[in-house]
């Protein structure tokens, strides 16, 4: 187990990554995680069985409970990491965007529920995310950036009337 400290501010890039951690509680202080911070490691974000959680006091980040980890903003929220090996995702209904690298890369999604409210689907967001076949896209989707589905499975792409850019 690591134990952070509550003055603990920031988790930087693959911080953790190929580690052998078990158990991370994260403080209610860490306003930024960064990507792919624990990567190839044995952490479960969400779900019964979860081995890392955000302090619930956090106004900066968010976990919904099936492995979506989100960063609080005065717009909604921002998916920014996918921590499960989950295989059906549903994002929450406060998204307004999917970071770039979100989801990638994951072995096991294979179905996303993008909400209404979301506008935007970043940079390589499931990019290697070959097991993906299925999103549900909303009508109030504006722009998908570049390489957001290069090497995934998706079998099929709607892009809905105010849709505006295609990366």
């Amino acid at each position: 187990d690591v134990h952070l400290n509550s003055g603990l501010a920031s988790i930087g890039d693959g911080a953790l990554m190929r580690t052998g951690l078990a158990r991370l509680n994260v403080p209610a202080t860490v306003r930024h995680m960064g990507r792919n911070f624990a990567i190839d490691t044995p952490l479960i974000c969400g779900g019964a069985h979860a081995t890392m959680r955000i302090d619930p006091l956090n106004p900066y980040l968010r976990e919904d409970g099936q492995g979506g980890l989100y960063r609080i903003t005065n717009k909604g929220l921002v998916l920014i990491s996918m921590l499960s090996a989950a295989t059906e995702h549903r994002v929450l209904e406060e998204t307004v965007e999917i970071a770039p690298n979100a989801y990638s890369p994951s072995s096991s999604v294979e179905s996303v529920v993008l909400p209404e409210g979301l506008r935007r689907i970043g940079k390589r967001a499931f990019s290697r995310c070959r097991a993906l076949r299925h999103v549900v896209f909303p009508e109030s989707l504006e722009s998908i950036d570049d390489e957001a589905f290069y090497l995934s499975g998706l079998e099929e792409l709607y892009l809905p009337a105010r849709f505006s850019h295609l990366g």
